[in-house]
């Protein structure tokens, strides 16, 4: 794998701290991780994904594998997976909302989905449903078509509806707010799934960092 996605990473977390310190999403990784820079905390989370002792006698994996590892672990099919951690980290943002929206009542969901449809525009409606609610392999074709830019900002204006109702939330607030989703996802997929006290730590961070990049992308 790519040991350019470990410096990629770097440089995202490193400007987003810069940018705004009190970050909720980045403080979650300090966390998570119990590191206070952010070169520490990416290694640390290498570690994690190489689930093994391996590591003490040869580098941890990349970034770009640790994402492919999570998104495998949440059912993701090792075909549809790709070389850039970036798409791999949206296809994993899909899966967190196609989990959301099975597990809302089928009023609310149809709801929410017609939201989005008036949110996005008539430009991008008819991808609407497959970003959201399609397969991986329908995902990744309109990460072709439209650009992974401009699927990054619907998604981040679809999360200020999911979060708060509104498209217009300041990225603060964005954030903050999107601990609590996360972590909501998270723990039904780590209570009913998930099993390994690596997974549980990778698993919730490579969604951190997913959201993160959707932010600075703005």
């Amino acid at each position: 794998m790519s040991s350019k996605s470990n410096e990629r990473l770097i440089q995202l977390l490193e400007n987003i701290q810069a940018k705004d310190p009190n970050n909720a999403l980045l403080a979650e990784l300090f966390k998570r991780h119990d590191e206070s820079n952010v070169p520490d905390l990416v290694m640390d989370l290498r570690k994690d994904a190489s689930n093994t002792f391996g590591w003490l006698f040869d580098e941890p994996v990349d970034y770009d594998e640790c994402v492919i590892r999570v998104a495998k672990k949440i059912g993701v099919d090792e075909d549809d997976l790709t070389n850039d951690e970036i798409q791999n980290e949206l296809i994993i943002c899909q899966a967190a909302f196609k989990k959301y929206f099975a597990d809302l009542d089928p009023y609310d969901a149809e709801k929410k989905m017609e939201e989005i449809f008036e949110e996005i525009g008539e430009k991008y409606r008819d991808f609407a449903s497959e970003l959201f609610l399609g397969s991986t392999t329908a995902f990744l074709a309109i990460i072709q078509v439209i650009g992974s830019k401009v699927v990054q900002g619907i998604m981040l204006r679809v999360i200020g509806l999911v979060l708060a109702g509104e498209a217009a939330i300041n990225v603060t607030r964005l954030a903050t707010m999107a601990v609590p989703f996360l972590n909501v996802i998270m723990g039904v997929w780590l209570l009913l799934d998930i099993t390994g006290p690596a997974y549980r730590k990778i698993i919730p961070s490579v969604f951190n960092i997913a959201f993160l990049r959707l932010v600075e992308a703005e």
